[in-house]
């Protein structure tokens, strides 16, 4: 089950990082709050569930 979980936790990480690097190269710094807000209320929802 751990194993499962850091798959997660790594695949979870390299999305956010993508979209994150995509929105600071097309000049769209203004995203990244939504990005931030968006990952913290996942990882809280599967904290919760």
């Amino acid at each position: 089950m751990l194993l499962v979980t850091l798959r997660e936790g790594i695949e979870m990480f390299l999305i956010v990082a993508l979209a994150a690097t995509y929105l600071r190269k097309s000049g769209r710094v203004a995203l990244l709050s939504a990005v931030s807000w968006g990952t913290a209320t996942a990882v809280a929802a599967s904290v919760v569930l």
